[in-house]
């Protein structure tokens, strides 16, 4: 297997596990067990427990710049995830690269956190329009949703 496809096979765990009814403990454990900066990482987050199930594989995606939390303190590990912070966490799986045009008559604002983000998965094929039709940066992002994005990011 690639170390793309495991790359994306590790975030679509990874996202499950952040969308509503996802949230089941695993014991695959991603073989952080030894590394000195888990514990630190976990610390650094007032609403993450050391102890967490999860602790290790937050570690790893906030070690590779996938995930950054909510706040500098918080990372909220059970609220869900939107589609702009799907959308996020693949641009940034694929670099952050820079997008030059914002995304045309959508309700995605320049200013935004996600804006170019959005706009990347967008123009890429990535995060296309939902039944309405529009962006929808927004809504809940489903489980469906997630393995669409996954699927058109492979």
């Amino acid at each position: 297997m690639s170390g793309k496809c495991l790359s994306v096979l590790f975030l679509l765990c990874a996202l499950l596990l952040t969308i509503p009814g996802g949230a089941v403990p695993l014991s695959y454990r991603v073989g952080l067990g030894d590394d000195p900066e888990v514990p630190r990482i976990l610390r650094e987050f007032t609403d993450v427990s050391p102890e967490a199930w999860y602790g290790e594989s937050l570690a790893f995606v906030f070690q590779r710049g996938l995930f950054q939390g909510t706040s500098a303190t918080t990372f909220s590990p059970l609220q869900a995830m939107t589609r702009a912070m799907g959308a996020e966490v693949l641009w940034r799986h694929a670099g952050a690269p820079k997008q030059a045009l914002p995304l045309p008559g959508s309700e995605v604002p320049s200013s935004a956190w996600y804006a170019p983000a959005v706009s990347w998965a967008w123009e890429s094929g990535i995060l296309c329009g939902d039944n309405a039709g529009t962006c929808a940066p927004e809504a809940l992002l489903t489980r469906e949703m997630l393995v669409t994005l996954l699927w058109r990011y492979a």
